[in-house]
């Protein structure tokens, strides 16, 4: 599909989306909610294969192509373009389009977490000491040829492209302005009507960054459309320990390992989901695994479709995320209506989302001896149908539905006001 399938108009909304898992869950949640009101536009070289998209094909373009003024002169008629997942392609469109365009910044945490805190106050001293080792590898002399032979590579290109070529420069030269901690960044954000996120970070940004003035949102529910709380497992069906969630320094994987070795019961295993992410670092988590648990380490490096995966977490009666950070939430609201026991660092600001809903959880402090004392029961009776209820009430379909009904109606509203 191309630009020309687009039909932007009052009641209509342009997703601005990548080849994710995330975004066919999304999509089916927008589409219900205002069926065939959507146009969604990967920016990337059209006929490319979509690796995780499978539920539809979107239109696709090349960035060049989008930040052309006819184009981007479309882009308020929409009633809103939503933003999923702010990278750095997304932000020059922000940055070149018409005022009037209504953006809205559908967060996914990567791109946001910089603003609340620097990626190394993220990471524990061991996992922090290993990304260094891994950055000074023996390779990098290798790694670094290779990105001096794409340097050359791009000036021969330069030289048969010379007008490409100055518009990759003037791009490059817009994001040092208002890229990821760059000067002109809050300016940037700041022309977005609205910021999907939670209460707890949207308030620890506004606090770290006064001059940030966009409207909070109240939508971020990617991994939620299809979740029913009442139809997860009544109880976890084995004993494993889930550690973290993706290959991903800020999971502080060998701090937990460590943690482990010493008082993981016998019999019990630990699955840790390395299936995406900085493939390196999962190499050295997977080795450092073997190492400390032996054969009751167990990686999972290849993407498993999601009801495979709902399986192998409905085995885990205790979830350990040793995150500094909100990340992995699909995961841990799954446990918790599954039975299971999860732990997360107290600074972690989904503890505090989840105590505002009456959910409790368990402080990673407490681990080595909850562990030590068999692991406990899986919560089970009026306990876990209390927890349903609470999370139900705001992941459950219906409410996310209703959630984005009336989200998409005040958009189409509001648009259809200013066109008066």
């Amino acid at each position: 599909m191309s630009l020309a399938s687009l039909r932007p108009a009052t009641g209509r909304f342009l997703h601005l989306v990548h080849d994710d898992k995330y975004i066919d869950a999304a999509r089916a949640v927008f589409e219900e909610a205002a069926p065939g009101a959507h146009d969604f536009l990967v920016i990337g070289s059209p006929g490319s294969a979509f690796r995780h998209l499978r539920s539809f094909t979107p239109a696709c373009c090349e960035l060049e192509m989008l930040l052309h003024a006819p184009v981007l002169r479309q882009l308020p008629d929409y009633s809103a373009v939503l933003v999923h997942a702010l990278d750095d392609a997304a932000r020059l469109v922000v940055h070149a389009a018409p005022d009037s365009t209504c953006f809205l910044w559908m967060a996914w945490g990567s791109d946001y977490y910089h603003l609340l805190r620097a990626e190394r106050e993220l990471l524990l001293p061991r996992t922090g000491a290993l990304v260094g080792e891994l950055r000074d590898d023996p390779d990098r002399p290798a790694r670094r040829r290779a990105v001096v032979g794409g340097h050359l590579v791009g000036l021969a290109r330069a030289a048969t492209q010379p007008r490409q070529a100055i518009q990759r420069y003037r791009r490059r030269r817009t994001l040092r302005s208002i890229g990821a901690g760059r000067p002109g960044e809050i300016g940037l954000l700041n022309r977005f009507r609205g910021f999907a996120v939670t209460h707890e970070d949207f308030d620890g940004i506004r606090q770290g960054h006064p001059a940030f003035d966009v409207p909070l949102l109240d939508w971020n529910c990617y991994w939620a459309e299809s979740f029913d709380p009442d139809r997860c497992p009544d109880g976890p069906t084995g004993g494993d320990v889930l550690l973290g969630n993706s290959a991903t320094p800020t999971n502080n994987h060998l701090e937990a390992l460590e943690l482990l070795a010493d008082i993981l019961p016998a019999g019990r295993r630990v699955v840790c989901p390395l299936s995406y992410g900085d493939a390196r670092y999962g190499d050295a988590i997977e080795s450092a695994g073997h190492r400390l648990l032996g054969d009751r380490f167990l990686p999972l490096r290849e993407y498993m479709e999601p009801h495979a995966y709902a399986e192998v977490l409905g085995a885990c009666s205790v979830v350990v995320m040793n995150h500094r950070r909100q990340q992995a939430a699909g995961n841990i609201v799954f446990a918790l209506c599954s039975g299971a026991h999860v732990f997360l660092r107290a600074e972690n600001s989904l503890v505090a989302s989840l105590r505002r809903l009456g959910v409790d959880v368990h402080d990673m402090e407490g681990l080595a001896d909850f562990l030590r004392r068999g692991g406990g029961t899986p919560v089970a009776g009026a306990d876990l149908a209390a927890v349903r209820s609470r999370i139900g009430s705001r992941f459950g379909r219906p409410s996310i539905l209703a959630t984005t009904r009336a989200m998409l109606a005040r958009l189409a509203q509001a648009h259809e006001r200013e066109a008066a």
